[in-house]
């Protein structure tokens, strides 16, 4: 049954609820525009969430925050919109590789990791020295041009040569190290096998670096307590009380046109097909499936359809959520986040075959770095591997007519068989008695993370910062159509929270900026920080 919703039309009607659409959403209510969110799950978050399951507390995806201190834009962005919001307390100890030979840990004091390196690889004192320098020119580097977060649709020729002048030194130490991969890059530094094999999970040089750079300037902050969800619902608290009004259980279905240009959107909700009206429509969710399927035909033009269609993204993931009838830690577990390896697996065969017994993964213990979400006396453990949604055809799912996937008591076997294969390796290289103290076990595959968030292929992080990627110019947070903008991941090449956000705050000024709202200057003041 068609129905129209039986309120006006508002200023900004947005879809998704997930970091893009609520900070977006947010400071366009605190300005004093009328703002609707359609959001296809139960509840705000998308990525940035959690899950409760038999008093455990686990997270979707994240790993670690950046950008969380004082000078940091996802600081920034909260203080403005949440004044209060709880300090995300600075990582000790960030990350470990270990493999079946070796096991290093980076701290916040990369110092440590560097002298240790220098002991055991006397001959590779130069290219230590000068690996880690230019990991900390990386740091620097993304500190000077974090200060500067006005993307080029926001800014005048003025603004641009300011950008261009204040971040050229900047923008040059990346472009160094930019084209190169892990492999390649690491013969800059390196002869010794033994050293390059401690970074074989990594594809890129700058997926090196920059972690090491991060860990000079401090850039390591942990969630605040309670876990990730606690961003999402502060968030939508903050946006219902400015008058921002959210239809959950909504998935949308098409963005209506008058002409040229957005004004509305259809979304199904409860089995009613519904329609709203708005002066911008605003996407916070999969760009492909906007072009492709929510659009009138022809709308967008073909080269740029191919573009996004063929661009490259991140991978999705499985994951791997255990507790334990005991802490973490007395099973060898602490705050940092481990890298998994093998010695015998070459760095291609671990990064991109998609084997469980192959790959390269993470494990971080939840409750290790927040006691609060796990019951007393217990632990949580999550293991988290890339993974491609074609794997092992679809993960053995079925289809239904119209293409979706049916998870079938195959899929159910193989995502267990997959994960069972993970816990033994940590039992095997970390922890021998794990297994005896898991009293929960759950796994999420690409299909899983497709079915939550809509986004093409399960994607984690969507587009890659590729050069392809670059030169096409379609993440950005306008689009073909008039009044029909972009906020999130799919706005912004890379990934982590401060992207997503950073790209929902630029689309906010823009609008802000088209309706010549006085609340623009404090938007400002979130891109440009001159301190």
């Amino acid at each position: 049954m068609d129905t129209t919703l039986s309120f006006e039309s508002y200023d900004a009607v947005i879809i998704g609820a997930g970091i893009g659409g609520l900070v977006c959403g947010t400071i366009l209510a605190k300005a004093g525009l009328k703002v609707h969110i359609v959001e296809m799950d139960t509840h705000v978050g998308g990525y940035v969430t959690c899950f409760d399951r038999n008093q455990f507390r686990f997270e979707a995806s994240i790993h670690w925050l950046n950008q969380c201190g004082p000078e940091g834009i996802v600081r920034r962005t909260l203080d403005y919109i949440a004044p209060g919001f709880p300090e995300m307390k600075p990582m000790t100890r960030i990350k470990r590789y270990k493999g079946d030979s070796f096991d290093y840990t980076l701290s916040s004091d990369p110092e440590d990791f560097k002298n240790r390196l220098l002991k055991e690889f006397p001959d590779e004192k130069k290219g230590i020295i000068k690996m880690f320098k230019a990991a900390r020119k990386c740091g620097l580097a993304m500190v000077q041009v974090g200060r500067y977060s006005r993307c080029g649709k926001n800014m005048t020729i003025v603004d641009k040569l300011m950008y261009f002048i204040k971040t050229f030194s900047c923008s040059l130490v990346f472009m160094r190290y930019f084209t190169y991969s892990a492999s390649k890059g690491l013969e800059l530094f390196f002869k010794n096998p033994d050293i390059k094999k401690i970074f074989s999970a990594e594809n890129k040089l700058l997926s090196i670096l920059v972690p090491i750079g991060w860990a000079y300037l401090g850039d390591y902050q942990l969630l605040p307590e309670g876990g990730s969800q606690i961003i999402p619902d502060r968030l939508k608290n903050v946006f219902e009380k400015t008058g921002g009004t959210i239809s959950f259980n909504a998935k949308a279905e098409k963005v209506l046109l008058t002409g040229k240009t957005a004004d509305g959107v259809t979304f199904v909700q409860n089995g009613e097909r519904k329609t709203i009206k708005g002066k911008y429509i605003i996407v916070a969710s999969d760009i492909d499936t906007l072009y492709q399927k929510m659009l009138p035909e022809g709308t967008i033009h073909k080269k740029i359809l191919n573009q996004v269609h063929n661009a490259e993204l991140f991978s999705s993931a499985v994951t791997v959520s255990l507790g334990f009838d005991c802490p973490a830690s007395e099973l060898g577990f602490g705050e940092e986040m481990i890298t998994l390896t093998r010695d015998d697996v070459t760095r291609a065969e671990g990064c991109t075959t998609g084997d469980p017994n192959k790959i390269a993964f993470v494990i971080l213990s939840p409750s290790e770095r927040d006691k609060t979400l796990a019951p007393a006396g217990k632990g949580s453990l999550c293991i988290f591997a890339p993974a491609l949604i074609e794997y092992s055809n679809y993960w053995k799912t079925g289809r239904t007519p119209d293409g979706e996937f049916i998870r079938n008591d195959e899929y159910k076997k193989f995502k267990k068989e997959y994960a069972d294969i993970l816990i033994d390796r940590v039992c095997k290289v970390l922890s021998p008695k794990l297994r005896e103290h898991i009293v929960f076990c759950d796994v999420a595959t690409p299909i899983t993370y497709l079915r939550y968030t809509g986004n093409k292929d399960g994607s984690i992080m969507a587009t890659k910062p590729e050069w392809d990627n670059i030169k096409s110019g379609n993440s950005q947070i306008t689009t073909p159509v008039k009044n029909l903008f972009l906020s999130g991941h799919w706005a912004a090449l890379g990934g982590g929270i401060p992207i997503a956000l950073k790209a929902a705050v630029n689309c906010a000024y823009k609008i802000l900026e088209k309706e010549h709202n006085s609340e623009i200057k404090n938007i400002k003041k979130i891109l440009d920080d001159n301190k």
